[in-house]
């Protein structure tokens, strides 16, 4: 979906409604300050008072268009509008996303500057005149410079949410009460936050948080389907993180076919969801056939991302089943083989995603995951290909692991975990390694890890022991 954009106007809210009219037709969702029939029926609440009610709207808005004019004595500015443009920019600079509010002076000149409040002088914003033309005529001059400052909006870097991702956390519990960001923008950041419950083995806690999290949105009776859509995607996938936890003894995971069943049969629900807001565009209900493009990733952001973010669970899941210890060979094989098909679909999506800069580290991360289990699939299949799918793999471990150490703002504990995966596939490549001297390297560089992790785990129980000793003596 589009972002919902608000319109906040000062004098002539025709000129609002018509710009709506227009950024409508090219798939955003607007929404014009005030009470107004023609706003989606999400943001029509009645709060209150008006100025609470223009705060609900503004704090489930990814974009703001302001529309500064002066009023009728055309010797001020209206103060609620600089009250609007303040509690917007609070909230968008938050998120480092201040090109997402797009300010429009109507026949205001520099001379008028004294009638902003002296921090606000010189304000950026674009003139317009409106001399001689009609509310339409301004609407489209508005419009037009609206979309072309879309490419300069600039996206968070998912690899930093992963990192930081107790920041989420921070915007879920004040997000019903004073929003840090859109509902989308906070949707796209949940899909990040459940992946840090698998790369930092915290998915009992983050399944906690989801569960009050989605109560609070039936209690306060949110309506967001990109918030509906996250929280049934991130409950899901947190159930399945528990659920292959594995078992201390034998360190084997093993998941029954009615468990399995019942959690491909909620994924494909979810897909089934997102299909129904775009028929054409998917053509298709399936979340294993859906295949993006260009075109929908630049208009339904979010969506491209669940998409390809379930697929790449969905192999994981597979993985889980076909390596249980109850199935049979037979149906080893048929879910291998719809394994590889949802790997191949998530891979073609994910490197349409890897293209934009911001994204590229995190969609590598997913697609090291995608390869890995493709060539798991096709080697119990006894396809001749599978090597390729290993390499590719292990490639893209090793660059996320010469990004995330060479980073001094990445967290440890995600340096250790992409070093571990790193070192992992190592292994599977010294299994089929031919060149005596690579081996060699390769088993150099895992040693230099281990002695190193020994030696911090030795100087960890030095200090311990130290203050164990201390703490007898005392007592």
């Amino acid at each position: 979906m589009k972002d919902y954009v608000f319109i906040g106007w000062s004098r002539n809210r025709d000129v609002a409604i018509a710009t709506k009219r227009i950024l409508d037709t090219k798939g955003f969702v607007c929404v014009v300050g005030g009470v107004y029939e023609g706003n989606p029926e999400s943001v029509r609440v009645r709060k209150g008072t008006v100025n609470e009610t223009i705060n609900y709207q503004m704090s489930h808005c990814d974009q703001s268009i302001l529309l500064f004019q002066k009023i009728d004595d055309n010797l001020s500015i209206s103060g609620n509008l600089i009250y609007e443009l303040g509690y917007i920019n609070a909230q968008y600079n938050f998120i480092e996303s201040a090109t997402k509010l797009h300010i429009f002076k109507i026949d205001i000149t520099q001379a008028d500057d004294n009638l902003f409040p002296s921090d606000l002088h010189g304000i950026w914003g674009s003139n317009i005149s409106s001399a001689g033309k009609s509310a339409e005529e301004i609407a489209a001059e508005i419009a037009a410079e609206f979309l072309q400052n879309q490419s300069q909006i600039k996206k968070t870097n998912k690899f930093d949410i992963l990192s930081n991702h107790y920041f989420v956390e921070y915007e879920m519990r004040k997000h019903f009460e004073n929003p840090a960001m859109s509902d989308c923008d906070l949707a796209m950041n949940i899909l990040v936050y459940v992946q840090a419950a698998f790369c930092y083995q915290e998915q009992y806690d983050i399944k906690q948080k989801m569960e009050y999290f989605r109560n609070k949105m039936v209690e306060k009776s949110v309506r967001s389907t990109e918030l509906d859509l996250v929280t049934q995607y991130a409950m899901q996938t947190l159930t399945l993180y528990c659920l292959t936890v594995p078992d201390e003894e034998n360190w084997q995971l093993n998941m029954k076919g009615a468990t399995f069943r019942g959690l491909l049969k909620n994924y494909r629900e979810v897909g089934e969801k997102i299909a129904e807001q775009y028929p054409e565009e998917l053509g298709t209900a399936q979340l294993v056939k859906m295949q993006i493009d260009r075109d929908f990733i630049e208009r339904n952001y979010f969506e491209s991302w669940l998409i390809s973010q379930m697929q790449e669970h969905v192999t994981y899941l597979i993985l889980v089943y076909v390596m249980s210890e109850e199935v049979e060979k037979e149906e080893r094989n048929r879910y291998a083989e719809m394994g590889a098909d949802y790997c191949k679909a998530a891979i073609r999506n994910l490197e349409l995603l890897a293209e934009n800069e911001d994204d590229k580290m995190y969609a590598d991360l997913l697609l090291s995951y995608a390869y890995k289990n493709l060539y798991t699939f096709q080697t119990l299949l006894g396809a001749g290909e599978a090597s390729a799918y290993r390499l590719r793999s292990f490639k893209l471990r090793r660059e996320l692991n010469s990004y995330a150490t060479g980073i001094a703002t990445v967290r440890p504990s995600l340096k250790e975990y992409i070093t571990l995966e790193y070192l992992l596939q190592i292994v599977e490549q010294i299994k089929s390694c031919e060149d005596k001297y690579e081996r060699e390297d390769y088993l150099l560089e895992i040693s230099k890890y281990i002695e190193n992790r020994n030696r911090n785990e030795r100087n960890r129980n030095y200090m311990y022991n130290l203050l164990l000793e201390e703490y007898n003596k005392l007592k």
